[in-house]
Order: C-alpha cells, then sequence, then structure tokens
C-alpha cells in the first residue's frame, strides 16, 4: 500500500477519524469529573544502618553493603508488613472515634461523615473511651481479633476506606536515598490531614516494631548464655566443693607443698640415720676394745649387782631421752631428763671407782681412765642405739604416710583438671554473655530511628491525571478507528483503482 493510498483513506474517513476519538474522550472527561484529588505527605528517616557509630564500632571497621542493603530490605519489609500497616488503621481509627466533630487538620467533613455511616452508634460507644485514646486503640484491637465477624474487621480488612490494610498498604511508598542512611516514607490520600497523620503513625509503629525485634534478638541471646552461665557456675562450685571436702576429708591443704616437705623430712631423717649408724659403730668397736682391756676384772663387773642395776637404769633413761629429743618433748621434760642421765651418770662413776681402785691396765694405762672411757662410750653407744631405734620407726611412719599421699595425688590432680576444665567452659560461657549484654546496650543506645522531616500537612493536591486519561482516550479512540479502517482496506479484495484493475 503506497502513501497517497492511505492518505486518500485518511481524507475520505476524516468525519470517524475525528467523530469517534471526540466522543471517547468526551466520555471520559464527563466520567472523570467526579475525580477525588490526591494528597502526597513525605517525611526522612535517619536509620543509621551503614555509617552509624555504636558501642561496637571501630575505628578499622568496614562497611558491609551486603548487610546494610539486608538491613534496608528489613526495615522496609517491617514497614509494608501487615501488623504494621494494621496498627497504623488502627491508630487512626482511634484518633477519628474520639473526634465529635471533623477538623480539616486531621479528618475533612466528608471522610468524617463517611465514617459515621460505617460505625453505628452502639459499636462507637462500646469502642470509644473519651479523652482515652489508648484504651480506645486497645478495644479496637481487641474487637478485631475477635472471632465473629464485625464492623472493624471489615473496615480494616474487607473495605476501601482509609483505614483498610490494603488501602494503605497500596498508598504507601518506602525507599532507600541512594547510598545513604536515609529512608523516605511517603503516603497518598484523598485527605491531606488523614494523609499526614496516617504516615505519622505508620513512623511511630514502625520504628517501636523495628527496635522491639532487634531487643527482643538481643533478649533471647542473652537469656540463653544467663542460663548457661548460672548452669556453668553451679557446676564450678560443686567441682570445687568436691575438690575442698576431699582435701579436708584427708587432711590436704597443700598437695604439693605437703608432699615436697614430707620427701625432705625424710631425706633429713635418711641422713641423720646414717650418720647415726656411724656413731653408734664407732662407739660399739671403742665399748668392745676398753671390755677387752677390762677382761680380767669383768667377773668382779658381773658380780656387782648395783652397778649392773644403775647401768640398766641409766639405760632406761637414756632411751627415754632419745624418744623426747627425737619426738620434740616439752625442754622441761628433757631438762628432766637430762638430770637423771648426769646423777646416774655420776653414781655409776663412783661405784666404778670404789669396786675398781687398780691404778693402772696391762697397758699400763690408769685403770680410772680406762673405766671413765668404757663408761663414756657405754653411754655413747646406748644413746645412739636408742636414737636408731626411734629413728627407724619414724622411717617406717615415713612409709606409711608415702602409701597414704600417692593415691591422694592421681586423685587431687584428677579433679583439679575437671576444675580447669569446668572453669574454662565457665569462662567461655561468661564472654559469650558480656558480648550479648555488649549487643544488648548497643541496641538500647542506638534507640529509635530519628525523623530527620516528619510528615507535613500537604496543602495543595498531586496534579491530576484526568487530562492524561482524556489525552490518551482520543489518541486511543484515534488508533483504533485508524487500524480498523486500514484492515479493511487490507482484507477486502475489491477494486478499488484504475491501477488495481
Amino acid at each position: 500500500m503506497s502513501i497517497s493510498t492511505i492518505f486518500r483513506l485518511l481524507k475520505k474517513n476524516l468525519l470517524w477519524l475525528v467523530l469517534f476519538p471526540g466522543v471517547l474522550a468526551g466520555t471520559v472527561a464527563y466520567l472523570t469529573k467526579s475525580m477525588p484529588r490526591e494528597y502526597q505527605s513525605a517525611a526522612t528517616v535517619y536509620t543509621g544502618l551503614a555509617s552509624g557509630y555504636s558501642i561496637t564500632s571501630g575505628d578499622a571497621d568496614k562497611v558491609d553493603y551486603f548487610a546494610v542493603n539486608n538491613a534496608f530490605d528489613n526495615l522496609i519489609t517491617t514497614i509494608k508488613s501487615r501488623e504494621t500497616i494494621s496498627e497504623v488503621g488502627k491508630h487512626l481509627l482511634a484518633q477519628h472515634l474520639l473526634m465529635t466533630k471533623p477538623n480539616p487538620l486531621i479528618i475533612s467533613a466528608e471522610s468524617f461523615k463517611k465514617l459515621n455511616e460505617a460505625i453505628d452508634e452502639p459499636t462507637r460507644k462500646q469502642l470509644v473511651v473519651a479523652g482515652n485514646e489508648p484504651e480506645t486503640y486497645r478495644r479496637i484491637d481487641a474487637l478485631s481479633n475477635a472471632v465473629d465477624n464485625n464492623i472493624i474487621k471489615k473496615l480494616l480488612y474487607n473495605s476501601t476506606t482509609h483505614y483498610a490494610v490494603e488501602s494503605i498498604s497500596g498508598r504507601v511508598t518506602a525507599s532507600r536515598k541512594s547510598n545513604s542512611d536515609m529512608l523516605e516514607l511517603a503516603f497518598k490520600a484523598d485527605d491531606p490531614g488523614v494523609c499526614q497523620h496516617t504516615l505519622r503513625y505508620l513512623i511511630d509503629s514502625f520504628r517501636s516494631r523495628y527496635t522491639g525485634v532487634k531487643t527482643s534478638e538481643t533478649e533471647n541471646v542473652v537469656r540463653y548464655f544467663e542460663d548457661q552461665v548460672r548452669k556453668a557456675q553451679q557446676n564450678l562450685l560443686r567441682a570445687e566443693d568436691s575438690l575442698k571436702d576431699f582435701g579436708v576429708k584427708n587432711k590436704v591443704i597443700n598437695y604439693g607443698e605437703q608432699s615436697k616437705f614430707v620427701a625432705e623430712s625424710k631425706e633429713d631423717m635418711t641422713t641423720e640415720y646414717h650418720h647415726e649408724q656411724m656413731r653408734f659403730r664407732a662407739a660399739k668397736f671403742a665399748l668392745d676394745t676398753l671390755e677387752k682391756r677390762l677382761s680380767e676384772r669383768s667377773s668382779v663387773l658381773e658380780t656387782n649387782k648395783e652397778l649392773l642395776g644403775r647401768r640398766t637404769e641409766l639405760y632406761d633413761i637414756q632411751n627415754e631421752l632419745a624418744n623426747a629429743q627425737v619426738y620434740g618433748y616439752p625442754a622441761e621434760k628433757i631438762a628432766q631428763l637430762n638430770s637423771k642421765v648426769t646423777g646416774l651418770s655420776e653414781e655409776l662413776k663412783v661405784s666404778a671407782r670404789r669396786y675398781y681402785n687398780n691404778n693402772s691396765t696391762i697397758e699400763s694405762l690408769p685403770q680410772a681412765n680406762v673405766l671413765n672411757e668404757w663408761l663414756s662410750k657405754l653411754m655413747e653407744s646406748r644413746q645412739s642405739a636408742a636414737r636408731l631405734g626411734v629413728i627407724e620407726k619414724r622411717l617406717r611412719e615415713y612409709d606409711g604416710i608415702y602409701k597414704e599421699f600417692a593415691p591422694l595425688g592421681s586423685t587431687i590432680n584428677r579433679m583439679e583438671r575437671q576444675v580447669g576444665v569446668v572453669e574454662k567452659e565457665y569462662l567461655s560461657v561468661l564472654h559469650g554473655l558480656n558480648l550479648a549484654r555488649l549487643r544488648q546496650k548497643n541496641v538500647e543506645m542506638a534507640g529509635p530511628l530519628t525523623v530527620l522531616d516528619a510528615p507535613i500537612f500537604p496543602l495543595k493536591p498531586q496534579p491530576s491525571k484526568r487530562v492524561v486519561f482524556v489525552v490518551a482516550s482520543f489518541m486511543g479512540g484515534l488508533v483504533l478507528v485508524f487500524a480498523y479502517i486500514l484492515g479493511r482496506e487490507l482484507l477486502i479484495p475489491s477494486i478499488k483503482s484504475p491501477e488495481r484493475f
């Protein structure tokens, strides 16, 4: 089809090309003459999600853009959630129900009239508490959650009023401003007062819900760690009490120090035992030599009952004195025993001099000196033998202490390891609790989101779309007529010009 043919068709059907689009545009203009004008209110909220400073912030912290975008998505989802929008509708309804006459700054006369037509007087009396918006809201909320179907449910979930959840949700827009921390909110309505207050209630509701969600997260974590800390602390106390009771039962204050003291004491006692053995053998050898020198008069000494009796008595006293010195008897007792030993020794010397008055030995030594030496070595050997007996007894006691302390060491080490493990678990859980509380305090100090630009009362309505609808209907009618004419020309096979003939 040529251009000339198209122009010929347009010229031939010019009347329809003008009449049909004109009628269509006039019809749209007539139908939209009572189209309500829309008002828009906007607000800006500072979130601090990207660049905000908190307790956990540091100089070297890097911004996690994925986490920030996720946080903004969560925030926008909270704004448009059904519960948030429902809460906004209930607050708005409570505010309007408390009014006795319309106020253009809150609700227009036409919107107030529609509300009075939607809610009858008995329901209003049931819901409204004069001068108390929180209580009115509570009653509206209770009625909206009732099982039976009622007017409030219809207004909130099955209507096109200002309080309907779908109506509010469809008119709310929320978006992040570029890459900043700012969140832009906007709301459109055919009533300027309703527009402003709906957006204001929306900001209050989503701030409260978002902060509540963040706080509840930290509260759950803190509560969990508090329970774990309490359990770990109880386990630690039980382990420590078990270790303490074991030490009290077995009389162990400090196993390491006590075992070290026992080992050192036994080592000292063993050294003293060896030295005493050397002294005893030396005294014994000297005594045997002296007794050989006095062998000729041994019969006289043996028949002397007095001398033997005193010697026996002296031996007993010396044995008692050795026990007292080793076991640390009082000084008065040791002094008393020393006095007895000295007295018996002097008496024994006197008796010996009296019965042994020979002047010299076989080696031409004075007899008195030999007797004194013999008495000295005899006393030394008896004392040494007594001390050896006491030391041997003490060494056997140390062996018993070793047998008792050996198993205690392994048990105490095992119990101390258990206390150490439980203590590390307690410290680990306590560290987690401190981090959770720090996070909780961070959320508390961050507080609610800050409103930079509060919702304003819109004075001018949005530009009307009526002209756009009229022009679009005219252009649509023109395109339809032209398409019809062109289609008929192409589809009907008839001779329409000499050239085609």
